[in-house]
């Protein structure tokens, strides 16, 4: 009891505590899931390979293709949850120097022609303003890219993916578009943090560590710009990149 002789009742909100518990127990699962995956698919084609007397050249070349594949797939989740990390401790390389969007644009589409073929979407570049802004080159291709390849990837067969670069009077704006499906509903809130898509029953292609956009918007937005849903639905779905003009 107090010193007046009544009793004092603390109570302590636990509910930050247990959504972090829970946070970290949903990561170490999807990691888990992500890691066991390719590694399965890896011990697989060791086996095969070892067989060596009732397998072809071409089907040992077909087996160390799949092996490297997955190694990659690895390799790639391990660096994005590397690089999430640093982003969110502030010790990301980030290196700022004026440069044009436009330029940048035409090069990611210049780059991803193939992976858009494959795809059987259509790739090209819309509206491109002239226009300079502040940030790091790599680490924007980065972001475009990945939001083209997101494009790319679930807009579906026979869509169109597009690129603008629209000026205001005080801004640059990078806009990747398609005509694809939309985003469902339940994962609008949570598409920006990882591991998170999954958990509302959400399947993303087998090779996503869904990690992308979380990433990308710590990028944009530890280089000065914002990072946004700017629309979703039946009609497609357009994120936009916004920074101040220079």
């Amino acid at each position: 009891g107090a010193a007046d002789g009544h009793d004092v009742l603390v109570a302590t909100d636990i509910t930050p505590r247990r959504e972090l518990e829970r946070q970290q127990e949903l990561t170490v699962a999807m990691l888990t899931h992500d890691l066991k995956t390719p590694l399965t698919a890896l011990g697989g084609v060791l086996s095969l390979l070892e067989d060596t007397e009732t397998s072809t050249s071409a089907e040992r070349h077909r087996l160390y293709d799949a092996g490297t594949r997955n190694v990659q797939r690895m390799l790639a989740l391990i660096g994005d949850m590397l690089e999430l990390h640093q982003l969110r401790r502030g010790h990301a390389q980030i290196h700022l120097q004026p440069i044009r969007p436009r330029e940048l644009v035409q090069e990611v589409v210049r780059g991803l022609a193939p992976a858009a073929d494959e795809a059987g979407v259509s790739l090209t570049c819309g509206r491109l303003d002239e226009g300079t802004i502040v940030a790091d080159p790599q680490r924007l291709q980065q972001v475009v890219e990945n939001l083209c390849s997101n494009a790319l990837r679930y807009a579906g067969k026979g869509a169109t993916a597009t690129v603008d670069v629209v000026a205001t009077a005080d801004a640059l704006q990078i806009a990747v578009s398609d005509n694809g499906p939309g985003i469902p509903e339940a994962i609008q809130p949570i598409l920006f943090k990882p591991f998170q898509i999954r958990s509302v029953g959400h399947k993303p292609h087998p090779n996503s560590t869904g990690l992308g956009l979380a990433t990308a918007k710590l990028l944009v937005e530890q280089m000065g710009g914002t990072l946004r849903l700017a629309h979703t639905g039946p009609d497609g779905t357009r994120f936009s990149i916004t920074f101040p003009r220079a």
